[in-house]
């Protein structure tokens, strides 16, 4: 019985310890947050610095869109595209406050490091918000988050993304694939103009 007792303590700590590193696997791979299933989500939240966060947009009009600004604004790389005839082409952001590049860069952090559908949806709106013409149905829009790998068996480095596509206004999960494969479907699919 005292040999029990004796064990509580570190059987207590052992839990403490190695459960943080094991939820930070698990919620990456499964895409919860942190903060379920026991988790301590201060603790076990990565910080999706080596991840990146790309959005595609649907452009069924008939204007030229193939000439884009260059993008004034501190945003990540790569950030937003429009998608129309099969290419993806960069869009430049809006003029944006310094509130909302700090709402902006906040959103693109929860989603590289949490990926909560939650947070796909509200970038769903932000883009709704600076994008779409009164009348207009919401485009149908991709947000993939990309993470890197590396293949030191075949020397090779590579993107392997999941996500989320809004289409009709329903949002359904995209995933993890290679980038390059996701990428052909996902232009593919989104220069189906109706």
């Amino acid at each position: 019985m005292r040999r029990i007792r004796a064990l509580v303590p570190w059987t207590i700590l052992a839990l403490l310890v190695l459960w943080p590193p094991v939820h930070i696997l698990l919620a990456r791979h499964y895409h919860f947050s942190t903060w379920r299933y026991g988790g301590f989500g201060m603790y076990a939240a990565p910080d999706g610095g080596e991840r990146e966060v790309y959005v595609f947009i649907q452009d069924c009009s008939a204007r030229n869109a193939t000439e884009v600004a260059p993008t004034t604004t501190k945003a990540p790389p790569g950030f937003i595209y429009r998608v129309r005839a099969g290419r993806a082409d960069l869009m430049a952001l809006p003029e944006l406050s310094s509130d909302e590049q700090r709402a902006l860069s906040s959103l693109t952090r929860d989603i590289r490091s949490l990926s909560r559908p939650s947070d796909f949806e509200q970038l769903g709106r932000w883009i709704d918000a600076r994008g779409a013409a009164k009348g207009e149905s919401p485009p149908v829009i991709a947000v993939l988050v990309s993470t890197p790998r590396l293949d030191t068996v075949k020397g090779a480095a590579y993107a392997d993304v999941f996500g989320f596509l809004r289409e009709r206004g329903r949002w359904s999960s995209v995933g993890e694939a290679s980038g390059t494969s996701a990428l052909d479907v996902l232009t593919a699919r989104l220069s189906a103009c109706p």
